[in-house]
């Protein structure tokens, strides 16, 4: 899972290096990162016989985001709760089917060889890794969580029968185990004595806290991008709406203005 501090870049890097010098971003082809091991297989569909749903957006490659992550990312878009179904793949849920698109659009680009699939810009999750991105698309009424395997039903004869074959131990046994109990007992405390409590965490060192900043720095500013193109984007649906609005309002003066006309030519 990625700490709470991991950001993403705001831009993908180009293969000729371009790009910010702090955001060490590398190329990447195919669907994933060869030295990136990801839990779980990514779930295939046919873009020609899928059932999708509109409201909803599935993710892969979420190995490293934990969900307050996943959260952040969506929040800006209306997001009402993720269905995870394993630990790489999730589902977004959204109140409406807009909000599904405009999060899809916004935050991955398509990927014309591997329709219906998109994917983000890449996440730089360590230092010494290579970066990793998420692979979106909407999701298909075939996304869902692998049904456990049924565990058979334990009856009252089966308890019962157990219950026969355990045996009593004797006085003597039990006083065995009760000595043997305390001397374990005794013995873990005088561990746990010896060498304390858990094992204190090593402070981070002063280059490990400036990676940390940097990486924040980046996911503050990716977020900052998606959340001002999308503000762009409702301030040109509102003009939008506006100039329609009034358009309707002037076709309806000018109807009312003709009616006076319509009715003196009538009864003339």
């Amino acid at each position: 899972r990625m700490p709470a501090h991991t950001k993403l870049p705001t831009k993908v890097k180009e293969p000729d290096g371009s790009g910010d010098e702090d955001d060490d971003v590398v190329a990447i082809s195919g669907p994933t990162p060869a030295d990136i091991k990801l839990s779980h297989p990514r779930l295939e569909i046919d873009a020609k016989t899928a059932k999708f749903r509109q409201n909803a957006v599935h993710v892969y490659g979420l190995d490293f985001l934990k969900t307050e992550h996943v959260n952040e990312i969506f929040n800006q878009f209306h997001h009402k709760f993720i269905e995870w179904i394993n630990d790489s793949s999730a589902n977004i849920i959204f109140a409406k089917p807009s909000d599904a698109k405009e999060a899809l659009e916004a935050l991955s680009y398509a990927k014309p060889e591997d329709e219906p699939w998109r994917r983000t810009p890449d996440i730089l999750v360590h230092e010494g890794q290579p970066p990793i991105f998420l692979q979106l698309r909407l999701a298909a009424t075939s996304d869902v969580k692998r049904a456990k395997k049924a565990v058979p039903k334990v009856t009252a004869e089966d308890m019962l029968g157990t219950r026969r074959r355990q045996r009593r131990p004797s006085s003597g046994g039990k006083a065995a185990a009760s000595a043997n109990s305390e001397a374990s007992s005794t013995t873990a405390a005088e561990a746990t004595a010896a060498t304390g409590t858990k094992r204190q965490r090593m402070p981070a060192t002063p280059e490990e806290e400036e990676k940390r900043r940097k990486r924040a720095a980046r996911f503050g500013e990716w977020l900052e991008g998606v959340a001002s193109k999308k503000a762009a984007s409702d301030a040109a649906a509102a003009a939008a709406a506006a100039a329609a609005s009034a358009t309707a309002e002037a076709e309806d003066e000018n109807e009312k203005e003709s009616v006076p006309a319509k009715q003196e030519a009538v009864a003339k």
